[in-house]
């Protein structure tokens, strides 16, 4: 007759086979990669890894490349318009014996497309220049006015409103009538100031005075109607 240890005994020998069967199985079963750890995978990762700094700085050198590229050109194009600023300077202030006033106009015209930095050698023309010369510089101021209106208008207005006696009344006259066809508003009160010192300005005649007074009526008149149409646009 068995003893209750023989039948404890026999009783847990299944479970222990079950168990050891369980493991056995699970130990000859293949197993299955998760698909980020998948060949392919691996491979691309590593290409990935390899490749990155190469590409890192082939995009850095290109941007820096390109950077350099663009500064070279820019200060070649600024030396360029230097050169080609004095030249057209040059021709304004000491033009050629034959030189037409056509030709004066359109170096004027083309003095002016610079905008601001064009108007003060342009006042200078006004200043030392002989009729046809002012006449072409003026041509140019307004252009330059209307490439740059706020820069050309400061050194309009200054001119205007000069208290040191630098430029002759002849070229503040010129220079008033420039600022009515641009329509320069930061001129409005110096106009207003000299018109009405004008009557205490020596070496004019009671004509000249008069002259001198119809054009800056004249320019005030300009530049109050393109307060009004800047006013239209943006009310």
């Amino acid at each position: 007759m068995a003893s209750p240890d023989d039948a404890s005994a026999t009783a847990t020998k299944p479970p222990d086979l079950a168990e050891a069967i369980a493991a056995l199985a699970k130990a000859l079963r293949p197993e299955r990669e998760t698909p980020s750890e998948s060949g392919f995978l691996k491979w691309l990762k590593g290409i990935s890894e390899a490749l990155l700094p190469s590409v890192v700085m082939f995009v850095l050198g290109f941007i820096f490349i390109q950077g350099v590229e663009l500064d070279l050109k820019r200060e070649e194009f600024t030396a360029s318009a230097a050169d080609k600023l004095k030249s057209y300077v040059d021709d304004l202030i000491t033009p050629e014996p034959n030189a037409s006033v056509e030709e004066l106009r359109a170096t004027a015209l083309a003095l002016g497309g610079f905008g601001g930095v064009a108007a003060i050698p342009l006042v200078s023309i006004v200043e030392y220049g002989g009729e046809q010369r002012i006449a072409a510089a003026q041509l140019g101021l307004i252009q330059a006015g209307r490439v740059a209106p706020d820069l050309t208008c400061a050194v309009i207005a200054s001119v205007i409103d000069d208290p040191t006696a630098a430029y002759k009344w002849q070229t503040r006259k010129a220079i008033v009538e420039v600022a009515g066809l641009v329509g320069c508003v930061d001129a409005q009160a110096p106009l207003e100031t000299l018109r009405s010192g004008i009557s205490t300005m020596a070496g004019l005649t009671a004509e000249q005075r008069s002259n001198f007074v119809q054009a800056i009526d004249e320019a005030l008149k300009r530049i109050g109607a393109a307060k009004g149409r800047k006013r239209g646009w943006f009310s």
